[in-house]
């Protein structure tokens, strides 16, 4: 029901994936159909039920889709890594950075 209204009145939205994955929803149908209307993204890991955790190696599918997806949209809005430690944000930045480089490097139709 949201996302008629979204495209209706041309709002943007916030996109909050480490939300999606805490809450067990199906964070891949969101990417595909919210992403084009989403100016801001939150992404952060989710450990145990708990949420705001350091992007690692567990969701490693999770950060691979975004990434893709973000590439293929030619997406230019803000991505927040929502984590609240130093610790966290640099754990999280490492994580991003191998698992990305690759497929930002190739380029959004993967050359």
């Amino acid at each position: 029901p949201l996302l008629p209204l979204v495209r209706r009145h041309g709002f943007s939205l916030c996109l909050d994936v480490g939300h999606l994955l805490r809450d067990g929803c199906n964070w891949r149908r969101a990417l595909s159909e919210w992403l084009p209307a989403a100016r801001h993204i939150h992404y952060h890991g989710v450990a145990a039920g708990r949420d705001h955790r350091a992007v690692d190696d567990a969701q490693a599918a999770v950060t691979q889709a975004l990434g893709e997806a973000l590439v293929r949209a030619a997406y230019l809005g803000v991505v927040t890594i929502e984590v609240y430690s130093e610790a966290r944000l640099a754990a999280s930045l490492a994580t991003l950075g191998a698992a990305w480089e690759e497929f930002a490097a190739a380029g959004p139709n993967g050359k």
